[in-house]
């Protein structure tokens, strides 16, 4: 992390998970089938247990994954691995 900091998007730049939910059933008609959250630290996103319960609704969806640093996995991955994450 710089110094400085970073500059963040707005909020309202962000997709929301509904419409990432969206764009993987979408994607799914056309082979998706596997996911992988990831990208800084994805355990930090509020809630994301909610977006892999969203995903794991999506019926071509047969893996979920997520890339973490591991810092917050401890506290996080019974929610996550309840609301259908496989590894």
């Amino acid at each position: 992390m710089p110094a400085e900091g970073l500059q963040w998007l707005p909020r309202a730049d962000l997709l929301s998970y509904e419409e990432i939910a969206e764009i993987v059933g979408q994607l799914s008609v056309d082979g998706l089938t596997r996911i992988r959250n990831t990208g800084g630290e994805p355990t930090i996103r509020p809630e994301l247990e909610k977006l892999i319960g969203m995903l794991r609704n999506i019926s071509a969806v047969k893996d979920i994954s997520l890339s973490t640093n591991r810092v917050r996995l401890a506290k996080v991955a019974p929610a996550y691995r309840a609301a259908g994450l496989d590894r």
